[in-house]
């Protein structure tokens, strides 16, 4: 909400934000839009790959008393 609302400029969209600019009245780029998505999502990933172990650490050790 903040980003919608605060954040009408172009200089400071942030990536959801960025992806909706291919919607259009008459067409939506729907190609481009899974592109966009793709590319935001794959650094997310690959940085759970990697921290996965010590994340799964964190929160089993957090449930257990002891």
């Amino acid at each position: 909400m903040f980003a919608t609302v605060m954040l009408q400029k172009k200089d400071y969209l942030t990536i959801p934000l960025g992806i909706k600019l291919y919607i259009g009245n008459h067409q939506n780029r729907f190609d481009l839009m899974m592109a966009a998505a793709t590319v935001a999502t794959l650094p997310v990933i690959v940085l759970f790959v990697l921290v996965q172990k010590w994340f799964v650490k964190g929160l089993t050790a957090g449930a257990v008393k002891g």
